[in-house]
């Protein structure tokens, strides 16, 4: 029955000519135990905002907004994807049905990570009022940023006295029914086995407004 009516929902959507979203190309209802996991091995996905469920099986998964038994604050974002291979990591986020990025959620996305155990620049979140409370107190070494309303893209590296300093990439980007992001290990210059944690940032006209996930940093390793 549930993919039934996901169906059913599927062809409305294009029947009005409208974009299916992500979220119904997945059982409505989880009928499994907690489904947030870690990476279970490498993944290739292709980067074009479809978020093919094949390319993702065995990435990491956090569950953001409407898991169930819980009273989440009410995120854009209902789920988050994680995972690498030997060329990139990669991020997918699946937003709430309905819901279109940068529209109905705030129109900047900020990625920014550190590496444990490594001495090196390390800056504050590029942002203004961010609440003084860890993980958004901490201090970053890279720093991916995304337009989500035009799609423009900047890697930022931290520099000396909290400054950040613009770095060239090749980081790939596709926006449609989810948001899929590539950001190669060769823009980064990190050392095989170096473990990196990440957070997200959403902002408006540089202005924090939420993090995800809301208690942890997304962990990843340098293969």
């Amino acid at each position: 029955f549930d993919q039934l009516f996901r169906e059913h929902l599927i062809a409305l959507y294009q029947a009005l000519d409208e974009p299916v979203p992500a979220e119904l190309q997945y059982p409505l209802e989880e009928h499994q135990g907690p489904t947030d996991h870690r990476p279970q091995s490498f993944i290739h996905p292709v980067i074009n905002g479809i978020g093919n469920e094949q390319d993702w099986d065995h990435a990491g998964r956090m569950t953001i907004a409407g898991s169930r038994g819980t009273m989440h604050r009410s995120s854009t974002v209902q789920r988050l994807w994680y995972g690498l291979d030997h060329l990139n990591f990669y991020l997918r986020f699946d937003f709430q049905v309905g819901k279109q990025p940068g529209v109905d959620s705030p129109p900047e996305l900020h990625l920014l990570w550190f590496y444990p155990g490594q001495t090196m620049n390390n800056s504050l979140i590029p942002l203004t009022n961010i609440p003084d409370q860890s993980p958004l107190n901490y201090r970053y070494h890279h720093h991916l940023g995304v337009n989500l309303s035009n799609q423009d893209i900047w890697l930022e590296e931290a520099a000396d006295h909290e400054q950040w300093q613009g770095r060239s990439h090749h980081v790939q980007l596709g926006l449609k029914q989810c948001l899929e992001i590539a950001v190669p290990w060769s823009d980064l210059h990190v050392q095989p086995d170096w473990p990196l944690e990440l957070i997200v940032v959403l902002s408006k006209q540089g202005e924090f407004v939420e993090h995800l996930p809301e208690n942890m940093l997304v962990p990843l390793q340098v293969p």
